[in-house]
Parts: structure tokens; sequence; C-alpha cells
């Protein structure tokens, strides 16, 4: 293994030298600790801030616009980024978009977003979800989260008195009642509360979507005085909540057309692979050719993104291969001029082939 990681990074190294030598190619070289900790993505935004090592490093979670096939349609995930205040409200990702039973979900340090077809991006009830899943007795011993509260004094009652009920749970902190009610919709962006508890330095609130802390005193990162609100998403993938091909960081390739998340530059592949992408083409079509360390075509292919130009459609498509032994290979993502046929929109991928 170690002799074909010596031999990834040697062919690395020429196989970006002859990509680079190619004046027809327009290349974009993945981000390095060199650049910024995020930058833009043609249909949104890159972060490193939560890949794990403090930013370091190339890896990190885009945040984008993307039309999916039917039954999701247009999911605005980096629309409703900006709109909701951006990374002092909802944080940084954490994770890429992905299935969440049955919903395009994404989450962020303090709150999840999901689709909803036709209604546009909600945050879910990612703490109604803790609950479900028996964790409520976890985060109240380490994390500081109340378990929730009975819900059983709620039968029977009209929806209206329901609310008033759950709405009491915030009389124990004015400073927590401001910040909720602060917001122009809370019941509907932070679900109702449902559970407090006062832990001496801090108060919290714990609704369904979101929790909010009001610290007495300053805590490493928590000054006093101040409510905050629980990094609900980083909570929810340090229980496992989520899927770990979501939330493994990532490296994209990418010009303005085409960006790959997966496999991510540089990634060690073995047969079957699957790339997953945003496309902006003619009539959502793409193709891509998987290159041996001689250069040889060893499999290709076509694909169709779930949308066509001027729009960025997701695509997923599968690569088989064969090689006799670890290799640097590289991975074209590419489409063909209307007009001539020739390949154009061309993202290389460099990678290591595994039989």
């Amino acid at each position: 293994m170690l002799a074909a990681v010596k031999l990834f990074r040697c062919g690395l190294v020429v196989l970006l030298v002859s990509i680079l030598a190619l004046s027809s190619v327009a290349w974009a070289a993945p981000p390095d600790a060199q650049q910024p900790l995020d930058f833009p993505l043609p249909n949104g935004h890159f972060f490193k801030q939560a890949n794990g090592l403090g930013g370091v490093g190339p890896t990190g979670f885009p945040v984008v616009n993307e039309w999916f096939e039917p039954p999701f349609g247009p999911v605005e995930f980096f629309n409703t980024f900006v709109n909701r205040g951006g990374v002092p409200q909802v944080g940084y990702p954490v994770g890429r978009a992905f299935n969440f039973e049955g919903f395009i979900t994404q989450p962020f340090q303090k709150l999840v977003f999901q689709n909803q077809p036709g209604r546009g991006v909600f945050f879910i009830n990612i703490f109604d979800i803790m609950h479900n899943l028996g964790f409520d007795p976890f985060i109240d011993a380490f994390r500081l989260v109340p378990p929730q509260l009975d819900t059983s004094p709620d039968t029977g009652l009209p929806f209206s008195a329901v609310i008033a009920r759950h709405l009491t749970f915030l009389d124990g902190d004015a400073a927590i009642r401001a910040r909720y009610f602060a917001d122009p919709d809370p019941i509907t962006n932070f679900g109702l509360p449902m559970g407090f508890k006062d832990y001496g330095p801090v108060f919290v609130v714990r609704c369904q979507r979101a929790a909010f802390q009001h610290w007495r005193v300053t805590a490493g990162p928590n000054p006093a005085g101040i409510v905050q609100i629980v990094n609900g998403g980083d909570l929810a993938k340090e229980l496992g909540i989520f899927p770990n091909f979501a939330v493994t960081p990532i490296v994209p390739s990418f010009n303005q057309n085409i960006v790959v998340f997966a496999p991510s530059f540089g990634a060690t592949v073995s047969s079957p692979f699957t790339i997953v992408g945003d496309a902006r083409l003619f009539e959502a079509a793409g193709n891509w050719e998987l290159r041996d360390a001689s250069g040889a075509v060893i499999a290709q292919g076509n694909f169709m993104a779930a949308a066509g130009a001027p729009i960025y459609g997701r695509f997923v498509t599968q690569v088989n291969f064969s090689v006799p032994n670890p290799q640097v290979g590289v991975l074209v993502v590419f489409s063909r001029s209307p007009a001539t046929g020739a390949p154009i929109n061309q993202v290389f991928i460099p990678l290591l082939l595994t039989p």
C-alpha cells in the first residue's frame, strides 16, 4: 500500500503537469491550504471551516442551488443560507445535500435544512429526531440540552392551546424568550419549545428544530449574557444520525458549467464508483472518460443532468473499470460542442485506481 501511495504522489505530479500542458483545456484546481477558507462555486459556495481539521487542508462542504430529479425539483439551499443570515444564524455546513428520509437535506452547525417539494426549504425537527432515537439522556448529561418534557398534557387540546402551553416554557428566561420572538416566524423556523432546564451557569430552552442557551458566565467561546443557538446540526452529526458519506468532507473539481463533488480530487477508487455533481449543459447531456496511467481510455459513458442550461442539474452516474495494479488515473467529465462535437467544459480529476 505504501508503494501505491508513493506511485500515486509521483504520478499525480506528472499527471498535473500533463493536464496543464493542454492549452485547449480549461482546468480548475482544487482548493489547498494556501487558498481562502471559503470560496465561490459557480452555483453556490464552498466552506472548509467545519471540515474537522479547523479548516486546514482542501476538504470541506458545498452549499449550492441545484435541480434534482422529480419529485424533488429545485433545491435552493445556497439562497436559503444567504437569506437566513448565513454563518452567524445557521453556522457552517457540516455535510452536503443528500436524501434523508425522502427529502433532500443538508446539515449546518446550528440548523438542518430540508427541501419540501413545492413548498421550499425549512428547518427539520432535529431535536425531535434525537428524542425519538433515545438520545435525551446523553445530550442532557453531556451537551447541556434538556430532555423533552412530557407531552401527554397536550392530548385533546386544540392546537392553539398546545401552542400556548408550550410557549410558557420560555417564561423561565426573558432573554431566550426575546431571542425566540425576535424571529418573524419562530414556530415555523424553530418549532415549539419542548423543554427547559436551569443548569446553573446556563439556562437552556429546547425547541423542536433548535435549542437556545443563555450563559450566565463566560464559558469557552460562549460569552456571559449572550443567547446562543445550540449547534444542533453538529450534535446530530456527532450522534451518527446522518450517513457517513454525507458528512465526509470532499474536494470539489469544477469549471463554470460542471461541478464534480464525487469522487473527490485525488481520491482512491475501485470499481464500481459513482460520479456525483451538478452541470449546466446544453440539453442536459454530459460525458465522462476514465484514463489509466498510460493515458488510455479504459471506460467511458454519458449522463443526463436533472435539468439543462441555464439551470444546474444534479447528475449521478456509475463507472465500472478494471486495472491490473494500483495506478494513477484521471477522470474527465465534459460535454460536447453542439456545433462540432468536440469536448468542451472539461473537468479533470486525478485518482488512484485500484483493482
